[in-house]
């Protein structure tokens, strides 16, 4: 695999991937996140990895977001009932959207976990394999 991989607009088949392998942890940074997102990474979720993995959203739960439909508190709500260790960091203004596996794979793109995100926008990024710069990543994200 390389370390280093453009995505176009078919990046959901990489998405879908990072969350299939995660084991421990998955870190989601992604200002808009609708049911359509939520239920993209549930069906790619291990049913056994669920009730033990580490689920991570950062997301912009402003008013105007959540009244406009772009982020929807009963997805992200869907999420946190799928998964035991679930946080939710709420930050205003936030526009990175990144998606972290394990610390082993990270996706940085222009894509909402929304369904025009996933699918009817045309998104662009990349995914890095590569455990320092995933670590820099993830650790950044985190922090």
């Amino acid at each position: 695999m390389k370390s280093l991989t453009v995505l176009s607009r078919d990046w959901k088949c990489e998405l879908a991937a990072l969350v299939k392998s995660a084991q421990t942890q998955i870190i989601i940074s992604s200002p808009y996140l609708t049911s359509q997102g939520s239920a993209f990474i549930l069906a790619n979720l291990r049913k056994r990895v669920a009730p033990k993995i580490k689920l991570r959203v950062l997301t912009d739960l402003s008013p105007t977001n959540v009244c406009q439909g772009a982020t929807d508190p009963a997805a992200i709500r869907t999420l946190w009932h799928a998964v035991a260790d679930f946080t939710l960091l709420h930050l205003p203004r936030l526009h990175a959207k990144v998606y972290v596996g394990d610390f082993r794979c990270a996706i940085v793109t222009s894509a909402n976990l929304t369904a025009g995100g996933l699918g009817r926008n045309y998104e662009y990024g990349i995914r890095v394999s590569e455990h320092r710069f995933v670590k820099d990543i993830a650790d950044d994200i985190r922090d």
